[in-house]
């Protein structure tokens, strides 16, 4: 599938988000919480869109790349037990 105009919008809106949370010097926590409503669409784009679509937005969206960065630290820190996962 290519790029449409609905996956840019997504895009910018989650670029936009996050670089406003990174303006106001956020902690990682708060990021995880404002961020949360918004990790559903990163992953649809994820599904939706071919690889080299995908790296095309987060090149053009620099909040938009910074997230998914965030969100594979997080799931790092998840694998590794650093954060745990209520049972």
């Amino acid at each position: 599938m290519s790029i449409t105009s609905q996956h840019i919008n997504i895009a910018l809106e989650i670029d936009t988000k996050f670089t406003e949370l990174e303006q106001r010097g956020c902690d990682n926590a708060v990021f995880f919480v404002e961020m949360s409503d918004l990790m559903p669409k990163f992953k649809n784009l994820m599904d939706d869109l071919t690889e080299n679509d995908f790296a095309q937005l987060t090149l053009q969206f620099n909040g938009f790349y910074r997230f998914g960065i965030f969100l594979e630290w997080v799931a790092s820190q998840l694998e590794s037990g650093v954060i745990m996962v209520p049972r």
